[in-house]
């Protein structure tokens, strides 16, 4: 559980889901950039968890698999 501006949250927020406002809040290894959980640098995200890399028939479009 998550005190954030003195309200408790047990939602935590996947890579791709908004409205993150510390690192805590993102499932690991994202975390939260502008208020937008982000996988990290060198990873794309795909179906809201960060990869190494794009699956066969997808491809990457700005970090995310398309």
């Amino acid at each position: 559980m998550l005190l954030l501006r003195q309200f408790c949250t047990n939602r935590e927020l996947f890579a791709g889901e908004t409205e993150c406002e510390i690192d805590e809040q993102c499932v690991t290894p994202s975390t939260c950039v502008k208020g937008k959980c982000t996988c990290p640098s060198g990873t794309v995200q795909f179906r809201r968890m960060c990869a190494s890399v794009c699956p066969l028939f997808y491809k990457n479009q700005d970090g995310v698999c398309v």
